[in-house]
């Protein structure tokens, strides 16, 4: 606070005033990257509609299409421990605490390991029921279409029980206000994955092959979140030695509200 020709002025630190505008920009950057990310997204895959529909034929591009839109569930998967441990690192960095902030990384991937393995016997076994089988199928398929129902919900159930504990990836990066990264990793791997399923469409590959192509951005990209914002810090990858039996708690009991 300062005195001016008799009026009282308010100033903020120097290093508030810059901390502001590096909030700002990240912000910025984060939205425009968010939305260049989800045009190509949604530009792959209308582009993917037509090549697919006359490559893999009516039953196998349906069980591919409904595979894609399950996909959009994987977020509920976690049961919010991801959110639990967003919210919780960004205290943790707020307050300058790295250590607490490894900590609740690594107790978190923990938590949503257990949860995949959990989530993984479930789908195991009602994977091996005929009567889920028929159920989800839509019918009394043939045994051409079972084989490839069978590999399809496979990759998915694959798919989902790795997403979960890498969602960590794009969590941490949220955290860290780097919401750049995660966009723009997904628009990358998206593209990767266009790119993938077109040499393999080219090559004659098998419906396996595609599903496994198509599942590049929800495993990829995370990851590739990870690896670039824990470049140079320690703290942000797990550690066993950093799990918490307290931390892991409490980013259960935060992730209870989502």
């Amino acid at each position: 606070m300062a005195d001016l020709g008799g009026e009282v002025a308010l100033s903020r630190p120097p290093d508030s005033e810059s901390a502001s505008r590096g909030r700002f920009r990240r912000v910025g950057s984060a939205a425009i990257a968010g939305v260049f990310a989800k045009v190509v997204v949604v530009a792959c895959n209308l582009a993917l509609v037509p090549v697919l529909v006359g490559f893999l034929g009516p039953v196998q591009f349906g069980i591919w299409a409904a595979y894609q839109s399950l996909q959009g569930l994987l977020i509920f998967a976690d049961f919010g421990i991801g959110n639990g441990m967003q919210n919780a690192v960004t205290v943790a960095l707020a307050n300058g605490d790295t250590r607490r902030a490894q900590s609740l990384i690594s107790s978190a991937l923990v938590a949503l390991l257990a949860s995949a393995g959990i989530l993984g016997v479930v789908a195991a076994v009602g994977f091996n029921v005929p009567s889920v089988v028929s159920w989800l199928s839509g019918g009394r398929p043939d045994d051409a279409e079972l084989a490839a129902f069978r590999v399809g919900v496979a990759v998915f159930i694959a798919t989902g029980l790795l997403a979960i504990p890498l969602s960590c990836g794009e969590r941490l990066a949220l955290a860290m206000q780097q919401g750049f990264v995660t966009h723009a990793s997904r628009a990358i791997t998206t593209i990767l994955s266009f790119g993938c399923v077109l040499a393999l469409v080219n090559s004659k590959a098998g419906f396996a092959a595609i599903c496994v192509a198509t599942s590049i951005p929800v495993l990829a990209g995370p990851l590739l979140s990870w690896l670039v914002v824990a470049r140079g810090r320690s703290w942000a990858s797990p550690a066993i030695s950093a799990v918490s039996g307290h931390d892991t708690r409490a980013v259960l009991r935060s992730g209870v509200g989502f």
